[in-house]
């Protein structure tokens, strides 16, 4: 399995210190994956009509999961989501603006769910 690594960042400047977060996580779910934005809908003649808008980046959601040895990861994930409303989620499959939605931690692993608004890169 190839190994990633993940910034994390904020898009405003914090004057509690610097607000980058790298980590080689130990899941990522959703990186390149999405769906179309499809929709089927019955018609009164008894068939159906289609309604295709394609792929959207603003489709994907991270979920990005870090072991729970890595105390800072949970403290970090819990900052940018009580805190912040936007952050910037680097990838190797582009720069993305994201919604911090939650994190949770379970069975040692801290998880980030990140909601992308738009490709940035």
């Amino acid at each position: 399995m190839a190994k990633h690594i993940i910034g994390l960042s904020t898009f405003l400047a914090d004057v509690n210190g610097n607000r980058t977060f790298y980590i080689e996580p130990s899941s990522i779910e959703d990186m390149k994956q999405g769906s179309r934005r499809a929709t089927r809908t019955k018609t009164l003649d008894g068939g159906a009509v289609v309604y295709d808008a394609g792929f959207s980046p603003s489709d994907i959601t991270f979920k990005i999961s870090v072991r729970a040895e890595n105390v800072y990861a949970g403290q970090f994930f819990s900052m940018l989501t009580q805190t912040y409303n936007l952050i910037r989620v680097c990838t190797d499959s582009g720069v993305y603006s994201a919604v911090p939605s939650r994190w949770f931690e379970a069975k040692g692993i801290a998880t980030l769910e990140a909601l992308v608004m738009e490709q940035l890169a």
